[in-house]
């Protein structure tokens, strides 16, 4: 037996709730709540699954179908495995809609006539490592300058030695593909736009993946549901559903971190949703 003090809590010391709060169409509005409630610490801390729902509190709307293609390049780089499916999900649905193939309900935008999924998803990989080497990954370039080169890159795709015969004649109409910087962005570079998130009114916030931040303990930690439920665990949805998965062990390690405060930013509830999670102590606000 360890011959250890008797150990008591202290009842005087007030229990602060984990906050719910909620958003209509996209995460970033939830950035003026957050501040108001986090104002008194002082290491505050978003937390998304992955970029895509982070990019949303700098972009705000939806981004445009260059935007993806640019940032699927980019992620298709991650050492996150999550991030590299998005990427070539992105990239896919980009592709086929370019070449205007039709594609099956499911498996990454197989187009019909494409057998195998597994071969599609390979050649999906390999477009996109093809594209990084070409340049395509780098966020420092101007957009005038990743337009030009990115376009290059994907008329050449159907001479590729990874392009398959029955998809090399589908793929002819690539080889008009146009691609142009984005009105007025021409000289700003795709790092302006996709990648940085601190806006002047969020300087006291930082945005991370669960990735980055494992290990860390925060003053206040905002944990960011995605829109919809079954998409890369990324949903509260999916964080309940099963207590053993690898969505519920992500919930637990964003929601391990903060000292003081744990929020959850989810998607408008419905009164059958807020009552599941008012019953796991949440104060929704």
């Amino acid at each position: 037996m360890l011959k250890l003090n008797r150990i008591t809590g202290n009842p005087g010391i007030d229990t602060i709730r984990p906050k719910l709060i909620q958003y209509s169409a996209c995460p970033s509005e939830i950035v003026a709540t957050v501040l108001e409630l986090t104002k008194a610490y002082e290491h505050v801390v978003v937390v998304a699954r992955g970029h895509s729902t982070l990019q949303r509190f700098s972009l705000g709307n939806a981004l445009k179908p260059l935007e993806e293609l640019a940032l699927a390049c980019s992620q298709f780089s991650s050492n996150d495995m999550v991030e590299v499916r998005q990427a070539m999900e992105i990239f896919a649905a980009w592709l086929t809609a370019k070449a205007e193939l039709q594609v099956k309900t499911t498996g990454m935008s197989c187009p019909h006539d494409v057998q195998s999924s597994l071969d599609w998803r390979i050649f999906v990989a390999n477009c996109l490592a093809y594209l990084s080497d070409c340049g395509a990954a780098n966020m420092g370039l101007t957009w005038k300058r990743w337009a030009l080169l990115t376009k290059q890159a994907i008329r050449s795709l159907p001479d590729q030695p990874f392009v398959s015969n029955e998809l090399k004649g589908q793929l002819e109409g690539l080889r008009e593909a146009h691609l142009s910087a984005p009105a007025g962005q021409g000289n700003a570079t795709l790092h302006s736009r996709l990648m940085d998130r601190h806006q002047e009114t969020e300087a006291r916030l930082r945005f991370a993946t669960i990735h980055e931040v494992k290990g860390e303990t925060h003053d206040a930690t905002v944990v960011v549901s995605s829109l919809q439920a079954g998409v890369h665990m990324s949903n509260w949805k999916d964080w309940l559903a099963d207590p053993a998965s690898e969505a519920a062990r992500f919930a637990y390690v964003a929601s391990s971190r903060p000292k003081h405060l744990l929020i959850w930013a989810v998607k408008k509830l419905k009164k059958d949703e807020s009552k599941i999670l008012s019953s796991l102590g949440f104060e929704i606000l």
